[in-house]
This record gives C-alpha cells, structure tokens and sequence, in this order.
C-alpha cells in the first residue's frame, strides 16, 4: 500500500509541468489584470497598430494562452517570455447567435445554430509594457464552402482570432 502510494506521488510530480518546468510567461498572469485595465483606460487603438513580433494572445478571464494562441504560425508564435515583442490580451467575448445551417440540397435537416463572436483586445508592446489600446473585433462564421477550403483544425473563431492577430503583425 505504501509502495502504491509512493509511485502514485512520484508520478504526480513527474506529470505536472508546472512543478517540473518553468513557466514560459512567467510576468504576464501577474501583470495580465493591470495591463488590461491601461488598455481599457486607454481606450480604442489606432487600426494602423502594427503588432511587433513574436506574439502572445492571453485570455485574460483564464489566466493563461488563449486557445488562439496556438494557431499563430511559428514565424509569429512566442513560446516564451524573452521573445515578446507583443501581448493581445483578451479583455472580454460575446457570443451572438446569427444564423442556423442552411439545409444541403435534397436534405430536410437544418444544423445547429452559428454564432458571430466579438472579441475587445488589449495589445501592449512587450517589454516595455507600452498600451496601444483595444480593439473591438467581429468575426462572422465562416461559409461551409470556407471551411471546406480550410484544413486546420480548431474552432473556427480561435483560427479567425489567430489570423486576425497574424494580419497586423509587423516591424
């Protein structure tokens, strides 16, 4: 029995990585709430902002990476802090319902509803922790014909997110 619980504990501490790796981000999560507040204050940000490379999108309600963040292409993707050029923070998400599936052609049957997603943004410039201010972004469902033609896997709106973060992206 004690030979059972040791292991069980031994392999608690091997499988969780925040005990056994450092935190790639390690100044964001405590930084992420008064960053997010400047933005706010701030206000609207000049659409002609360009997002200094590697980025990082961090969802500010969850503490960690948003699931966008994934999705940036390598070139774009920051996996730790001392490449930071850019955080987007993801200060808030609406979810609207827009739309059902149309019925394919000799089909009777409709699909679940699509939303519409509104993201507010926050993007400061890292390491300096210069605010550029927010963003409000709609970003509509995709046609089935654009999903056909997209082969990534995901959420659409997490890949729409990513590819509208990679949009702005420059010197």
């Amino acid at each position: 029995m004690v030979l059972v619980f040791a292991l069980v504990a031994v392999a608690y501490f091997f499988v969780r990585p925040d005990l056994t790796s450092p935190k790639p981000f390690p100044d964001v999560p405590d930084e992420a709430e008064s960053l997010a507040d400047k933005c706010r204050a701030r206000g609207a940000a000049s659409k002609q902002v360009k997002f200094p490379t590697k980025i990082l999108i961090w969802d500010v309600a969850a503490g960690k990476p948003s699931k966008a963040h994934k999705h940036l292409p390598d070139s774009l993707r920051a996996a730790k802090q001392d490449e930071l050029g850019t955080v987007i923070l993801v200060l808030n998400v609406t979810k609207q319902e827009t739309t059902e599936y149309i019925p394919l052609e000799g089909t009777t049957m409709g699909g679940p509803p699509e939303y519409t997603f509104t993201y507010t943004l926050g993007a400061v410039a890292w390491p300096k922790r210069q605010i550029a201010g927010t963003f409000e972004v709609r970003l509509d469902p995709p046609s089935i014909s654009g999903r056909a033609k997209d082969d990534r896997t995901g959420n659409w709106n997490e890949l729409n997110l990513a590819d509208w973060v990679r949009d702005r992206a420059g010197k």
